[in-house]
Order: C-alpha cells, then structure tokens, then sequence
C-alpha cells in the first residue's frame, strides 16, 4: 500500500470519488487501518484523499481499491494470494487511471492531480527544511551575506515604485518646462518665414555664394523683417511672421579663415542714421542703405569669409517668448556655401500655472529623500573603514549617485534658466502682463546689446539643460536595469546580454570586418557621384541606415540604368552589385546571426527561470513583501543588521 500511495499515486486518487456506499467501506477499511500503524501521517492523508474526490469509481476499480485495502490489512480475500500479488494490485490500481479515455474527467484529473502534487511538494519541502536546520549551523559569514542579498533585493525592489514615480514627474516637468513642443513650432514659423516664399528667391535654394546672399538680404531679408508695420498697444512695430515684433533692429557680423570678425548693427550704422533723417521711419530703406555700404565695403564681401550671419531678435506677446533668429552661410575652403536658418524661441515665465509648482515640489522632495537615504548609507559604510568603502561602491550604488547627481544637476540648471528670464534688460521693455510697452524701435545699442546676449544666454541654458535631462533620462533607464535585479522574471533581459557580452564582443568584430570594408569601397567607388558616399562618415551612416531600412538615396540609380554610368563614368552596374552584396551579406546574414545570438541566450535564461523553486509573479512579490513589513513592524531594520554584520 505505501508504493501504491507514494506521490505520483497520491495524486491519483485525490482526483476520484465514490459512490456512498463505497466510500463508507473504504473510510472503514482507513479506520482499520489506523489501529494497525503507527504512521499516524499516512492515515490523516488517505483520508483526505478518500474524502475530497469528486470523480465516481465504477465498480471494478472500487473493488479493485477495496482489495488493496484489505491487503494492506492482511484480509485478503482468497487465502492464496501472495505478497507479489497484493503489489500486483497496486499495479492495477494504478492502471486504472491510465485507461480514463473521457476528455473532461481527464482534464479536470489533471488540473486537480497538479494542484495537490504541487500542494504535497511544498509540504514535503517545508518538512524537510525544517527537519534540516535542526542539525545546520550557520556561520556568521553565511548569514551576513543571506541578509546583504536581502537587503540589496529589498533596496533593488523599492527602486522600481519610486523611478516609476519619477519618471511621470519627468514627463510632466519636460512638458511644462521645456515646453518643446511649443518652441519648436515658433521655431518653425520664424524660420519658415525668413527663408522666403518664392522658389527663385528662396535662402536655401538660391544663395551659393557671397553675391547671392546679399541679394538674398536686400531683396527678401530685410523686407521679411521690416516690411509689415503693426500696430500693438497704441505702438506702431514691425511684424516678423504672424505673431512676433521685431526688438529694435537686425544685426550682420562675419568670420574669415584667419580669425578675423565684425559686428554691425543695420540701423545703427552711420548710413542709416543719415537715411532716417532723411526719410524718418522708413527702417527698411535706412537697413537696405546701411547693407549696401557694408557690400562696398570689401572686408563684408571678401572672399575669405568663412561664414557670416543674419540674426534678429524677436518677441511673441501671445506665447510670452522670445526668439533668436538667424540665417548664416559657410563657405568651405572649396567654395560651396551651405545657406542654414535656424531659430531658438526662449520663455519668459517660468511658472505660468500652479500645476508646474506641484510637479517642482514632487521631484524636489523625491530628489531630496533619495539623496538623504544614500547619504545615510554612504556615512553609515565610512563608518566602518577604508575597505567597507572601497566595497560600498558597486555597479548599482553607482548608478544611484549618478542618479542624484544628474537631478540636482537639472533643478541647478532649472533655477538658473528661471533667474535668468527675469533679468533686467528682458522685462525691461514689457509690462506686468508681459505686453510690449515701449516703442522697441528707439531702443538704444546698449540695450539691444544686453537683450541679444540675455536671449542666447537662454539659448544656452536650454540647451545644457535638455542635455542633462537627456542624461537623467539614460541614467533612469539603469535605474530599472537595477529594480531588475530583484525578480528573476524582470531580470530576464539585463542576464541575456550579461551572458552574450562575449559573444557579442566577437561577433561585432565579425561585424566590423564585413561592414567597414563595404562602405569603405561605397565611399572609394561613388563618392564623387553620390553625396551620401562622399565622405568616409557619411558612408558609415548612409551604411548603417541602409541596414536599418532607409534607402531612398539607392533608388534614384533604378536598376533599368545598369547599362549607363554615373556622371564620373562609374557603372551603375557596379553600385546594384555592391548594393545587393552589402544587403544580403551585412543585413540579412550577419545581422540574424545576432538575433540568434541573444535568441539564444534569451531562451536558455527563461528556462532556467521556470526551474526556480521561487520565480514569483511581480504581483506576488508586491503581496510579499507588504506583508514582511507588516510582519517586521517596529523591528531594527535589515539595512541595519546588515551594517552591524560588516563591521
């Protein structure tokens, strides 16, 4: 009977039932039983089985089990029966559940015989742990490292709820600070609006040399600029665009090769001057007046120039911004000039809604309560001496200081940005509503000086500041690379590269041999013909996005002109040979070998995960550990077990 009841068989029988009578007689034949053994366990287990199954025996297998019983007993039913025979039934016993051809009774047995198999398991597990540990001793060494690993899961798990809180406030701080989106599109407006409408006198289409451009300036420039008159709070300005004003006038300045410069402002120049008196509020002739004798000045109109700039300053009342407009030209050291507009929109109020205090104050205090608890723990390990130190700092605590460092960083820059949109020289010439009260037209060169470098000190401040961002940004992504480390089932992805890292540092000098000799001869066959080939740079990038998809440049050479040549002579044969050997090659071969790869490694770890005795759901780790605090209320903390233990 003991093999008939061992595990496997156990399981078995939980998922049947009987008839009433049947069950009488076999809960009788236990009871007998339990006056003849002394494993009190086995009997409080046939039981239960006894008790809890649902599935109807026939008869034949109720007789069979009956006389299993009673051989168990020594009431055998024919005197002849032998030990071999009793185990025999047990045998058949047994086969009795093979033969259960029914679907549903098969799959409610299976469901069933899992639950208890895994319920006997866990309880046989538990037995034997605790019988175990009656005779294990556990060094001191062996228990501080049980409780560093859970203090580093326990720490690694409440990163996860706290960088999740972050990185909302990080969304709504980007949207409400930033306001990216918003500057982008005065950006575009300004810029769109500077290039000019027409095709034949377009920037970026028509100026090619120093000539172009300054017939670019006189004839679309300066009429962009100061061509529409406006009439905003009783004060006649000049429109740029649909919403900005000009702020007071434009400025032109050069770079030679040599180092050399210039600055001027148009309206300020003498010439101006001597048109404005002249002809009194007619800005755009004194700036066409004041062009044309910078033209006739050869130094504005020398060939050594490197770049030289057309640059503006402007102010939008309705989106409460600023905005630094320029158009330069660079001119290489080969002659081709390369016309870019670019414009950066600056704000002047920091805070528009109460919201953007709320977020402000959120990441403050969680910027602060990470700081302090790192700190504690920082000052708690110094405590301890040099070596404890040296060990403090690990690949995670690391990435911690990091993450302190990048956000007070960010709010360093953020309040800088703020101090700096309230200077003196920037709100200077608006009102309380941040309205334009003064005629920007008779603002002194001393005050155009101060705004110009005010607003592109903005500039600066935005840009460092998107890059921080940008980084705090990377650095919260090790941030959950770290909340990872306590579950096996999100620490999946970071194990896969940990384990591929040596076969992917072979595999990208494969890589490496295959695609840097192809563009390599890309750039050395059609570097001449093909612009996304004539530098060896722009040949790696114009090979990388080829893997990634993007070959537009590939089809304007369509493959009914292989029998033509490129304008240098090169046959376009040969670039749909090297096309369709770089495609098959580096982009289908090589790169599913790196997909098998980490595949590979991938399939292997969530294997190993499966086998886990404890890989639970993160749902489950949640109700864990809230309970363990419960349970440990008002205990001393692991973290300070933990110190005491490495001292």
């Amino acid at each position: 009977l003991s093999q008939a009841l061992e595990l496997p068989m156990a399981a078995k029988l939980a998922n049947l039932s009987f008839t009433q009578a049947s069950k009488q007689e076999v809960m009788d034949l236990v009871q007998a039983l339990d006056g003849e053994t002394e494993d009190t366990a086995y009997i409080h287990r046939l039981r239960d089985l006894v008790s809890t199954a649902s599935i109807h025996w026939t008869g034949c297998e109720q007789e069979c089990l009956v006389r299993l019983l009673k051989a168990s007993l020594g009431h055998t039913e024919e005197a002849g029966e032998t030990t071999e025979e009793t185990d025999q039934l047990a045998v058949n016993a047994d086969h009795l559940f093979d033969v259960l051809h029914n679907q549903e009774l098969t799959k409610m047995f299976n469901m069933r015989s899992s639950e208890f198999r895994k319920s006997c398991e866990r309880k046989q597990l538990e037995a034997a742990k605790a019988e175990a540990l009656k005779n294990v001793h556990i060094s001191r060494d062996h228990f501080a490292n049980i409780i560093n690993c859970e203090v580093a899961r326990n720490d690694a798990f409440m990163t996860m709820p706290i960088s999740l809180i972050f990185i909302v406030l990080l969304m709504t701080i980007v949207v409400d600070h930033m306001l990216v989106f918003e500057r982008q599109r005065t950006e575009k407006a300004l810029e769109n609006w500077i290039n000019g409408r027409e095709l034949d006198s377009q920037a970026d289409l028509n100026i090619d040399d120093m000539d172009t451009f300054w017939e670019w300036v006189d004839g679309v420039a300066i009429p962009s600029v100061l061509g529409v008159k406006k009439e905003l709070n009783g004060i006649t300005q000049y429109g740029v665009g649909s919403r900005h004003v000009l702020i007071g006038d434009v400025r032109m300045s050069y770079t030679m090769f040599n180092g050399d410069s210039d600055m001027q402002w148009l309206l300020h120049t003498d010439t101006a001057k001597a048109s404005l008196t002249a002809k009194p509020q007619d800005y755009q002739q004194a700036a066409k007046d004041s062009a044309k004798h910078l033209v006739d000045h050869k130094a504005w109109d020398s060939m050594w120039i490197e770049r030289i700039y057309f640059s503006f300053i402007t102010y939008d009342e309705y989106a409460e911004a600023y905005a630094c407009t320029e158009v330069w030209v660079k001119v290489d050291r080969y002659g081709q000039a390369v016309p870019i507009m670019n414009s950066d929109a600056v704000f002047v109020t920091a805070y528009p809604s109460i919201m953007n205090y709320i977020a402000d104050v959120l990441v403050a205090i969680l910027i602060l309560y990470t700081t302090v608890k790192e700190t504690i723990s920082l000052c708690a390990t110094m405590r301890l001496g040099w070596q404890e130190f040296k060990d403090y700092w690990d690949i995670w605590n690391i990435v911690d200081w990091l993450s302190i460092t990048t956000s007070w960083s960010s709010v360093g820059l953020w309040i800088g940005l703020a101090i700096t949109m309230q200077d003196e020289s920037l709100r200077k010439i608006l009102d309380d509503d941040n309205k334009i009260k003064l005629d920007v037209m008779t603002l002194g060169l001393e005050n155009l000086e101060n705004i110009y470098d005010q607003v592109n000190t903005l500039r600066v401040f935005y840009l460092v500041t998107h890059i921080s961002l940008a980084l705090r940004t990377a650095v919260l992504v090790l941030k959950f690379f770290k909340a990872f480390q306590s579950n096996p089932r999100l620490k999946v992805v970071t194990d896969t590269f940990t384990r591929s890292a040596s076969d992917l540092f072979h595999f990208f000098i494969v890589f490496c041999t295959l695609f840097l000799p192809f563009v390599l001869a890309g750039h050395i066959l059609f570097g001449t013909d093909i612009e996304e080939m004539s530098s060896l740079s722009a040949a790696i990038n114009t090979g990388a996005m080829t893997i990634f998809g993007d070959y537009e440049w590939y089809l304007e050479y369509p493959l009914s002109r292989t029998g033509q040549a490129l304008p240098s002579g090169m046959p376009i044969m040969l670039l749909f040979i090297w096309f369709f050997m770089f495609h098959f090659i580096v982009t289908l071969v090589v790169l599913n070998m790196l997909l098998g790869i980490i595949l590979t490694h991938y399939t292997t770890i969530t294997e190993e995960v499966k086998l886990l005795p404890d890989a639970p759901a993160i749902w489950v780790q949640v109700r864990r550990y809230i309970a363990f605090k419960r349970q440990t209320k008002g205990f001393i903390g692991l973290d300070a077990i933990d110190r005491g233990l490495q001292n």
